[in-house]
């Protein structure tokens, strides 16, 4: 809340603490949209923050980030509606152009929620001429090819069908207009969460 430390939980074992607060550097590994984020703290000291015991110290010089990925993976944000428009097969034959929204983005591909039922998606399947719609550009072409499939419940409790599609055939220059997109939405994350401190 100063801006220029970072306050951190104590234990509720005091002579935890207190070793805590005699050793060189505290390492400390957390996770944020399920990213591992490590780092050092030195020059921890101990103080009292609204009866509990915490740790005060300088902001980290580095912190690592740690995501098990080629590419860094977004969970798009329900304000910036990002959705993917795909020429379902119809029961009569024939395509019908659908959109449907993009839950996830990555420089690699897409997690698209699918309705349960009614729509033809099994792993394996590819869609040809694909629009990938993001905020604030043109329509990006792009091959899809369904990777994964799962079952989950949103808030509400309707179930969806979340499919993970791997990009093909992508224009030059799609996957720098993905980055800057990813880019644009944590730069906004991030201000609205200091904001919010």
């Amino acid at each position: 809340e100063d801006g220029s430390s970072l306050l951190l939980d104590g234990s509720a074992d005091a002579l935890q603490n207190q070793r805590m607060e005699r050793a060189d550097a505290l390492d400390c590994v957390t996770q944020l949209d399920k990213v591992r984020i490590q780092f050092l703290l030195r020059g921890q000291r101990l103080v009292e923050d609204g009866g509990s015991p915490g740790f005060r110290a300088a902001p980290p010089d580095a912190l690592l980030r740690l995501q098990r990925r080629e590419f860094y993976r977004l969970q798009t944000p329900l304000s910036h509606a990002v959705t993917c428009t795909l020429a379902l097969p119809q029961a009569d034959g024939s395509r019908r152009n659908t959109e449907l929204r993009i839950l996830d983005i990555s420089g690699g591909g897409v997690a698209i929620a699918v309705p349960p039922v009614g729509v033809p998606f099994e792993q394996g399947t590819e869609f040809a001429n694909c629009l990938l719609n993001l905020p604030d550009g043109p329509p990006i072409p792009a091959r899809l090819i369904v990777r994964n499939l799962f079952r989950i419940t949103n808030r509400s409790g309707a179930e969806l069908l979340r499919a993970g599609c791997e990009f093909a055939d992508m224009p030059r220059g799609a996957e720098d207009a993905i980055q800057r997109y990813i880019l644009k939405v944590e730069r906004e994350r991030n201000a609205r969460d200091r904001g919010r401190l």
